[in-house]
Formats: C-alpha cells, structure tokens, sequence
C-alpha cells in the first residue's frame, strides 16, 4: 500500500517584504485495495410518521442492499429511531444478511425523531469493534428533531467525539423538511458525508456506493501534518484542523484506493532577503489497514519558494488554478455561516462568486453546475434551495476527486 503527496502552489515567488502563499496539497492512493480491513459499520433509520410509505421502504431496500456488500467478518449494528431508540441488532457479525433483512422488513413507523439519541446509539456502537476495524455510521432522516437534543453545538461536540475515536458518520437528509445545519454539522465534525437527496428512490444507490467505498478503505485515521518553518503561519480551509504550537494537523479519516483528497490553505510568509527558501515540510500518519499499526511518512514533501524583489517575476509566477480554487474554499466557510444565520443575500452573493470560479476537474464541474443551478432557480423564483447548497459546499470542502454516477433530474445530490 502506498500513498503519495503532491504539492501545487498559488505562486512561484513571493516578495522579499514577505506575502501569502495558497497552496493545494493533495494526498493520493496509487493502487486498488488488495486486501480489505473489516467494517463495523451501524445504520440508524428514521422510522417517524413523516417517513410513512414510500420514502421508508426506500430506506429499507437501501439497508438490505448494502448489508449485500458486508461479509463475514464485519460487524453491524441496526437501529430504528423515532421519539426513542430502537436496537434491532448491536454488533452482530454478519453471518446471517437474511436475519438482518427480517428485521428491517419489520420496521414499523412511530411517532417524534430523537436524533442526537440515534446519533449517540450508532457511533458508540460502531466502536465497539477491534481496533483493526473501519468504523462507520450511516445515519437516515428526514425531519427535525422534535425530542431530545437540539442544540447544534452540542451535536458538534458529539460527532467530533466519534471522530477523535475514529468514527466517521454519512449523513442522508431526504426531502426538504430536515435540518441540514445539523446535518452538516455531524458530518463535518465527523470527518463524513452530507447528502441531501429528494427523491428516495436514489437512497439506494447512495447507500450502496457509500459502503462500497467504505469497503475500500486502505488507510485509516489519517492526518496530514504541516509543520512550517520558524515565521511561517499556516492557515487551512474547509476543513476542521488543530494548531499545535507553530505545526497544523489537519484530521482526514479514511482514504480509499484510487482516490485523491484535497487539502486547500495558504502560508503567510515573513519578509526575507531575496534567495530559495523551504517554508515547511509535510508529514502523513495513518493507519496501516494491511498491517494494522500506524506509520509515520515524515518529509513526504515540502514547501519550497524563491523571495524576490523583481516585480515582473512576482507578476508572472502566478497559478490562477490554485488561487481561485483556494478563494472558493474561503467562501464555503462564509456559505455555511450565512445558511445558518439564515442570511439570503451573503448567501446568494458567495455562491455567484464560487459558480465563476474554473475548475478542471470533473468532480468540481459536476459541483459548479449545481451551484449554477440553485442561482438559475433563485433568480426565477426567488426560492433558495440552502439544502442543496449546504450539500455542494461540503462536497467542495471534502476535497475527493472520484465522480458519483450521474444523476436523474429529480436528485440533487452529487
């Protein structure tokens, strides 16, 4: 198993009077998985009256085909969630899919939604598996949480406690009735996924593709860390990262074969006489799935500039590419804050500024349509789909290169 970083920066020179440096660092799998880690996985469904009919028979036929892709060896835990918590089975090896698939038939509707009770349920269950095990949370609604806690910072708190014990949670908001700040929250403290998704008959495919990536994992609890010179300060967007001392440590999970993440920040330089300089050096830790012990790539790459006082090389050794894309990860940061104070024109004005930026990859294209989209529809309607766009500013931030299967016109999610 290997893994690779790449370094792009924004330019190539910074002035002698010191300057800014945005930079794109990506880390990238080079092989298919030979050999998979066991998944403890947990799925909690939302079984409350506003899922009645076909939107829980679609979470239902989800469930079933994504035990499909279990095995033997992984571990699952299935819960029904209403006004309480329903355990239909906690970390039980798959040895029998048919039992399991019994007991999601049986799920029966009730009333009220205790979220954060679910969110609690199916983390803590998840880790309570071997440690050489992948864990994870699919986690299913389609309201508000009308019981139980509903404090968005206190859901931060939780979900960033399942990921400091190596959980990280996909969240599926269906239909346009549920929370997605909330939403948003747990995956992002968690290190997961948000999907905002109207058309329940595209759960299944969500849930199938999540599993099977969850299946591919080759590294695990793995942290890119920037450790930059003395005067140098690093500043990272998007993501939920630590500062330890001078040194940024930016938390990111999993990574699956045949993938690449992306990590956008900027360096603020010092002033320097003119002269080749190394501004930092980057190191991986991660979880070794096939060895089972976590390895250190300490210098994997570094962060090297030219300090110049020539103002036409300032000018030239510009990469347009790297900048913009950094400038729309400072704008996710600026959307998520305006979704939740509820302030449409922020809003509105970030996302047009966003939806100019070019971007070469495909995964990026598939994002900016949909922006261009959300525009497209307020511009005629003067309605705000905050859901959809809450949905494309985490999938900007998660930084993934892979491209979902396309989409039918009635779903929204990428």
């Amino acid at each position: 198993m290997s893994l690779n970083v790449e370094v792009e920066l924004g330019v190539n020179y910074v002035s002698t009077s010191g300057g800014r440096i945005p930079f794109i660092i990506r880390v990238k799998s080079g092989e298919t998985a030979r050999f998979r880690a066991p998944l403890s996985l947990a799925i909690a469904i939302d079984v409350s009256e506003s899922m009645r009919g076909h939107k829980l028979e679609m979470a239902k036929e989800a469930a079933k085909r994504a035990i499909n892709c279990l095995g033997e060896k992984d571990i699952l835990s299935l819960y029904a969630f209403s006004g309480h918590v329903e355990p239909i089975a906690e970390n039980v090896y798959v040895t029998s899919k048919e039992w399991f698939k019994y007991h999601i038939d049986m799920l029966k509707i009730h009333a009220f939604t205790n979220l954060f009770e679910a969110l609690n349920r199916a983390w803590r269950a998840a880790l309570k598996s071997p440690q050489n095990y992948v864990r994870r949370v699919l986690l299913l609604t389609d309201g508000q949480p009308t019981v139980g806690e509903r404090n968005i910072e206190v859901f931060s708190r939780e979900s960033g406690e399942a990921f400091s014990n190596g959980v990280s949670i996909v969240c599926y908001g269906i239909g346009e009735d549920y929370n997605e700040n909330i939403l948003y929250t747990i995956a992002r403290s968690s290190n997961g996924i948000f999907r905002h998704i109207d058309d329940p008959n595209q759960i299944v495919e969500h849930f199938v593709y999540d599993v099977s990536q969850m299946l591919s994992t080759i590294a695990n609890n793995t942290t890119l860390r920037i450790i930059p010179v003395q005067g140098v300060k690093v500043a990272i967007y998007g993501r939920n990262y630590n500062t330890v001392e001078t040194i940024a440590e930016i938390p990111i999970g999993g990574i699956e074969a045949n993938t690449a993440v992306e990590v956008y920040g900027e360096l603020f330089t010092p002033p320097r006489i003119e002269g080749v300089y190394r501004l930092a050096s980057i190191e991986l830790v991660y979880n070794d799935i096939i060895s089972n012990t976590q390895k250190i790539l300490s210098n994997i790459a570094e962060i090297r500039t030219i300090y110049t006082a020539n103002s036409e090389l300032l000018s030239k050794g510009v990469n347009k590419t790297v900048i913009d894309r950094v400038l729309a990860l400072i704008k996710t940061e600026e959307i998520s804050q305006a979704i939740a104070r509820g302030d449409t024109k922020t809003l509105t004005a970030k996302l047009e500024e966003i939806g100019k930026t070019v971007m070469l990859d495909p995964a990026k294209t598939q994002i900016l349509k949909g922006i261009g989209k959300i525009l497209d529809e307020y511009s005629k309607t003067r309605r705000l789909d905050t859901k959809e766009a809450l949905y494309l500013t985490m999938a900007l931030q998660q930084g993934k290169t892979q491209v979902l299967p396309e989409r039918n016109t009635k779903d929204k999610s990428i």
